[in-house]
């Protein structure tokens, strides 16, 4: 029976995954063919507020959206045992338009932005506390390598990445996500601390 219950519950999993996977890659062809889906800071204060949803789900270009599709895949796997897909997918659905809401607030600079990545920085974040609840212990080394790539990349940011992809990288998206992903796992292991007394 707890076999089954396990084989049904990554057999869900996976689908979800994919149905993500699938999803991304859809809008991104949407974007690079029919319609521009960026955040773009004028067309949202003109009243385009799906813009905060999208921006963080459409690419530069392929190679981008590919490196994404990638660092999502390696997030869920390695998190899957502390945080099931459906809760990884929530928080990412969660992190992107936070993380454009507080651009729009605290970067009037910023005129257009796209990609997962500050997501996934955030997904990264709330994966390993949660981890650390769980016990485990290696996941405070993680979040120290998040921080001294998160430093690198501020003082590099025409790197090889902004290379590859086409456009500087922002990394104070990755940043804002950092922060976010910490706060929803903050807040939950709050919660589940709270509840156990």
């Amino acid at each position: 029976m707890l076999r089954h219950m396990a084989t049904s519950g990554w057999r869900r999993d996976s689908l979800m995954l994919a149905g993500a996977l699938l999803l991304l890659t859809l809008l991104q062809l949407i974007h690079s063919q029919w319609l521009d889906l960026a955040y773009l800071r004028q067309a949202i204060l003109q009243g385009a507020w799906w813009r905060l949803f999208t921006g963080g789900l459409v690419h530069s270009n392929d190679l981008h959206l590919l490196m994404n599709l990638l660092g999502l895949l390696l997030l869920s796997w390695i998190y899957r045992p502390y945080c099931n897909i459906p809760r990884q997918l929530a928080c990412l659905l969660l992190l992107v338009p936070l993380i454009d809401l507080a651009i729009l607030w605290l970067d009037p600079s910023l005129q257009r932005y796209v990609g997962l990545s500050g997501a996934l920085h955030g997904l990264f974040c709330y994966g390993a506390l949660l981890s650390l609840r769980a016990g485990d212990r290696q996941q405070i080394w993680w979040l120290l390598g998040l921080l001294v790539k998160l430093l690198w990349d501020h003082w590099h940011r025409d790197g090889l990445t902004a290379e590859l992809i086409g456009v500087p990288v922002y990394d104070g998206a990755h940043w804002l996500g950092a922060l976010f992903g910490l706060l929803l796992a903050g807040g939950q292991w709050l919660r589940r601390g709270s509840s156990s007394h």
